[in-house]
C-alpha cells in the first residue's frame, strides 16, 4: 500500500461530517490520535466555518434538537442529552463551537458534546453573599472560547438583590478543571435572569443585553474582564 503522508490524511479528513469522523476513529490507533488530537479539533472547526457544511442549528424547547445548517429542509433531529430525566430541571444556556452548556437545577452546569455524546459535570463554584443577605440569588451560566489559551471556559454570574449588591464572576477552565474568580460586574450593570438566556459569543466576548440603559455587557473570554458597549440607535 503506497504511504499517504499525515498532512494529506489530516487535511481530507478535516473536510468531513462529524458523524463519519467519528466513525473513522476506528480505523486504527494512529486515526484516533489524530481525530482526537486539539490542532486537529480546531482545524475541523475551523473549516466548518469556513464551508459551512458541518453548521447546525440547536432548537431548545422541552427537548434539545439538532437541524441542518445548510438544509433547513431536512428533518428535526431530537438529541438524548444528559440528565434529561433528572429531578433537577434542566437548562439549555447556550453552545460554542458544538459544545452545548446545559444547567442542572440552580447551581450546576454540564458542558456536553452531542456529536461523541460525553458531557463534564462542572464542579459547584462557591458563592461568596454579602454580609447580611437572605434570599435566593439570580445565576446564570453562558459558554465562550478562549482562543488565547485554547480554551472553553464557562461563565457564572450570581446576583445577590441587584439594588443593593454588584453581581459575583466566576470563570470556569475546561483545561484546569477549576473555577477563579473575577472582577464583580457593577449593580448598575445588572444582567436579568430572564434576559441571560440571550448571550452571545461573537469575536471571543460573551455579550448580553441589559435592559435600564439598552446596552450591552460584554466579556471577554481570554482577558477574563467585561466592559459596557453602548446599544444600537434606534
Amino acid at each position: 500500500m503506497a504511504y499517504i503522508p499525515t498532512g494529506l490524511i489530516s487535511n481530507i479528513l478535516s473536510w468531513l461530517p462529524v458523524k463519519p469522523l467519528l466513525r473513522f476513529r476506528c480505523v486504527s490507533k494512529a486515526w484516533r490520535d489524530l481525530i482526537d488530537d486539539r490542532h486537529f479539533i480546531r482545524s475541523h472547526i475551523n473549516r466548518s466555518f469556513e464551508s459551512k457544511n458541518n453548521l447546525s442549528v440547536i432548537l431548545w424547547y422541552d427537548d434539545i434538537y439538532s437541524l441542518p445548517f445548510d438544509s433547513l429542509n431536512d428533518a428535526i433531529t431530537e438529541l438524548d442529552w444528559p440528565f434529561k430525566y433528572s429531578v433537577d430541571k434542566t437548562y439549555f444556556l447556550g453552545c460554542c463551537d458544538g459544545l452545548v452548556c446545559l444547567g442542572i437545577g440552580d447551581e450546576n452546569a454540564v458542558i456536553w458534546n452531542p456529536a461523541t455524546r460525553k458531557y463534564r459535570k462542572l464542579p459547584v463554584a462557591p458563592i461568596e453573599y454579602p454580609q447580611g443577605y437572605v434570599g435566593e440569588p439570580e445565576i446564570l451560566f453562558a459558554i465562550g472560547y478562549d482562543s488565547v489559551t485554547d480554551d472553553y471556559k464557562v461563565v457564572k454570574i450570581t446576583s445577590c438583590d441587584f439594588s443593593k449588591y454588584d453581581s459575583e464572576v466566576r470563570v470556569y477552565s475546561m483545561k484546569l478543571d477549576s473555577w477563579r474568580k473575577v472582577e464583580d460586574i457593577p449593580r448598575q450593570h445588572y444582567i436579568r435572569r430572564r434576559l441571560g438566556g440571550l448571550n452571545v459569543f461573537v469575536c471571543g466576548s460573551l455579550h448580553w443585553k441589559i435592559a435600564p440603559e439598552h446596552s450591552i455587557v460584554a466579556f471577554d473570554m481570554a482577558a477574563e474582564e467585561h466592559r459596557l458597549l453602548p446599544g444600537p440607535e434606534c
